[in-house]
């Protein structure tokens, strides 16, 4: 040890009481932006998070409304030739359905009537078909399920929802 340290202790300043150094002050440096490049990619993704639930809230809000539409719709009566007009009705009702407010026409989201199946007991066997015969009296009514798509406008969310319409 050289004058310098007898001379430090002797006015009572330790080693510890000099300051910090440069790499000390590096480390610091450092070890703060790693804290805060985590905390900012942290909050990056759960703005996304955040953004992607209110997509789905909408779009399943959409679905619901589109739903409640085709209840009150009138039933329309299956026959062998009329599937591409009980589309094209339950497509003109669904389009009626009450858009949220933040998705407005040209937004890009879509609600579809992706298809409309009918339920038969041809030869004593329920299932759903893409068509109703006109001569199964096991099956007077035709329930039919009719599949909804909600699509976000960004297209990234597609929600889907089926729905029972009957007599």
């Amino acid at each position: 040890m050289g004058g310098r340290g007898r001379r430090e202790r002797a006015r009572g300043v330790t080693a510890s009481d000099r300051g910090a150094t440069f790499v000390e002050l590096l480390v610091a440096i450092v070890l703060l932006g790693t804290v805060v490049v985590g905390t900012l990619a942290g909050l990056r993704a759960a703005v996304i998070a955040s953004t992607i639930d209110e997509d789905q809230s909408r779009a399943y809000a959409w679905l619901q409304s589109a739903a409640d539409a085709l209840e009150r719709a009138p039933y329309i009566v299956c026959t062998p030739s009329n599937n591409g007009t009980i589309v094209a009705s339950y497509q003109a009702t669904v389009n009626a359905a009450a858009r949220p407010s933040e998705w407005t026409v040209p937004s890009g989201a879509t609600l579809v009537v992706v298809s409309v199946t009918y339920l038969s007991r041809a030869g004593g066997v329920d299932s759903w078909g893409n068509s109703c015969a006109a001569n199964d009296p096991g099956s007077p009514v035709y329930p039919q399920l009719v599949t909804l798509r909600a699509t976000t406008p960004d297209g990234d969310a597609i929600s889907t929802l089926e729905v029972v319409k009957s007599v």
